[in-house]
């Protein structure tokens, strides 16, 4: 089975079919002709009708695909398609205490995320402003007036602000989640005072590369989609927002 398949296993093993059809929809697009991948696609299936159209393609791409060969035939017998185990997976003792470490886990509220993440806007955005500010007074004094007002927004925008104020809190975020994240047990000063932390799912540490890419970027998405991205966390039980999928992350409480 292709390592790539794992975290749809596990997805769809943890309760969550819609990571593992997201996941799955990758997969099919990356590699069309792998029976084991519409085998699982089968298991992720919405309706009975997609589950016999998937195992159908993986018996006709390998005929001798018995896991998928098996499930057809139990499918047009009537029977309901179920997971079966994978052979190389956990026994059940360790499944069960799996299960039983996840059912301890304390996700953190979102109200608190919230505050945790406008602290790390005031820092990341603020102190740049700051700096900006003391700066141009000092340099290009004539230039300070527009700093109130956007380079979009001012009636003759000066490029020396929009360098000046961008050059600074660009790399101010960047440096400060990817720090924060990778080196401080995945809390920033904002989730450390609120006392919450992020964690990778699958139990790996946080690489420079996910932080820039969960707090960053991801938080662009939270205010470009007007808070939408993040208010799905209201609607799944490990409230998790748009950018804990894109990195495969929860944030859980650290007090």
């Amino acid at each position: 089975m292709l390592d790539a398949l794992k975290p749809v296993e596990e997805a769809l093993r943890d309760g969550y079919p819609e990571l593992a059809r997201n996941l799955l929809r990758v997969l099919i697009a990356d590699y069309p002709d792998n029976p084991d991948v519409w085998y699982w696609a089968a298991q992720a299936a919405v309706n009975t009708s997609q589950q016999k159209a998937f195992l159908q393609k993986a018996v006709a791409l390998d005929p001798l695909h018995h896991q998928a060969a098996n499930a057809l035939h139990a499918l047009e017998q009537g029977q309901v398609l179920t997971l079966e185990p994978d052979p190389v997976s956990n026994d059940e003792a360790n499944l069960e205490s799996d299960s039983t470490a996840d059912a301890n886990i304390r996700y953190a509220k979102l109200w608190r995320r919230t505050i945790a993440s406008l602290l790390d806007a005031l820092l990341t955005f603020g102190v740049p402003t700051v700096i900006a500010t003391i700066v141009l007074s000092i340099f290009i004094p004539d230039a300070l007036p527009q700093l109130s007002s956007t380079p979009a927004t001012a009636d003759t925008p000066d490029v020396r602000v929009t360098a000046i104020v961008f050059g600074l809190i660009v790399p101010t975020r960047l440096i400060y989640h990817a720090f924060f994240l990778t080196r401080n047990n995945g809390q920033t000063l904002g989730k450390a005072m609120m006392q919450v932390r992020v964690v990778k799912r699958d139990g790996t540490p946080i690489t420079i590369w996910e932080a820039i890419l969960r707090d960053v970027i991801g938080y662009e998405i939270v205010i470009r989609s007007a808070g939408l991205s993040f208010a799905w966390g209201f609607f799944n039980p490990d409230r998790r927002a748009w950018h804990d999928y894109i990195v495969n992350t929860i944030v859980v409480d650290a007090d």
